[in-house]
């Protein structure tokens, strides 16, 4: 993803009545933003699929403007750039060589509550997505610090 990139917008829809479909950018959609921040890039070997070679990916920050079902999938998927291993917007599976899951984590959650005071929640990053960042080839000193500093906060 380009680092010139600060936030997406398309309206989101939902097929109800097909609860598979996935979410989709419609016109008939509700607005939606999110707000992106590209931490690194790096480079992954995905040379055991059938689609050999290394696959180039960017680590994000996102943080949601709105809250619509599958917003954040649906937003990079519709900028070219789909979450790795998310099946559901994207046909990246050779992502699972060296991806064990959908590389989506909710690290910090606040949001304040009715009766006035404010919630937050954080996670670190699991283990089996650790792996994954460490084993990234960094794309270029200021990823390889980026990279770092994101596995060693997170690991």
């Amino acid at each position: 993803m380009d680092p010139s990139v600060s936030h997406l917008s398309a309206d989101i829809g939902y097929a109800r009545a097909q609860g598979t479909v996935p979410t989709q950018i419609s016109d008939g959609g509700r607005r939606a933003t999110t707000f992106v921040k590209v931490l690194a890039h790096g480079a992954a070997d995905a040379s055991s699929s059938a689609d050999a070679g290394t696959r180039r990916v960017s680590l994000v920050a996102v943080r949601i403007g709105t809250g619509r079902r599958h917003q954040i999938r649906a937003h990079v998927a519709h900028a070219g750039h789909p979450v790795v291993g998310d099946t559901k917007y994207s046909d990246e599976r050779q992502d699972f060589d060296w991806c064990p899951r959908n590389f989506l984590h909710r690290y910090h959650l606040a949001f304040q509550r009715v009766d006035g005071s404010r919630f937050h929640a954080s996670a670190s990053l699991p283990l089996d997505l650790t792996r994954v960042l460490a084993a990234l080839a960094p794309c270029g000193p200021a990823s390889a610090r980026a990279l770092q500093e994101e596995w060693r906060v997170c690991g």
